[in-house]
């Protein structure tokens, strides 16, 4: 007798639940016609019985558009863009104080432009994702405000993705 044995490959399908913890760090509402940039860090984890984290953690920035608040856009930031991001900010406050020449902060990887003008019609505006927040009537002071809270938050959103 001979006995022939056939080996079926075995096809084990490996799935795992993953939910993203997301924590609120701040908004801005300061702008024209309901205008909103919101900044959330998303951290990704296994389950809810397993605490590890599965993933990098993220700041996510959302914004609603001043002319259009249907139309939004958000972008994913890791520690090393917000870093990026919180340098060149900085250097355009810093610059602002002593020009009122439009200043441009720009990273196309990311999607996200950030500009200040200054003189007779000083607007601060941003834009993440083709949508655009800013703010129109304002002094130069004021929009220089508005730059110094974005960069608090982004250094307040940069400290929860470094911690544990």
């Amino acid at each position: 007798m001979i006995a022939v044995a056939l080996a079926a490959p075995s096809a084990t399908a490996w799935a795992q639940l993953t939910r993203t913890e997301k924590v609120s760090i701040g908004k801005i509402t300061d702008f024209y016609r309901g205008g909103v940039i919101e900044f959330i860090v998303e951290t990704p984890r296994n389950s809810d019985n397993d605490k590890s984290k599965s993933g990098e953690k993220a700041l996510t920035i959302r914004v609603t558009a001043s002319t259009n608040q249907f139309q939004t856009g958000s972008g994913k930031f890791n520690s090393k863009d917000v870093a990026t991001v919180i340098k060149n900010l900085e250097q355009m406050l810093s610059e602002s104080e002593k020009t009122p020449d439009e200043l441009m902060y720009t990273s196309v990887e990311k999607s996200l432009v950030v500009s200040l003008v200054g003189g007779e019609k000083p607007v601060f505006g941003l834009t993440l994702d083709d949508a655009t927040t800013a703010t129109i009537g304002q002094t130069e002071e004021y929009n220089r405000q508005v730059l110094k809270t974005l960069i608090e938050l982004l250094k307040k959103g940069q400290s929860v993705l470094d911690s544990q």
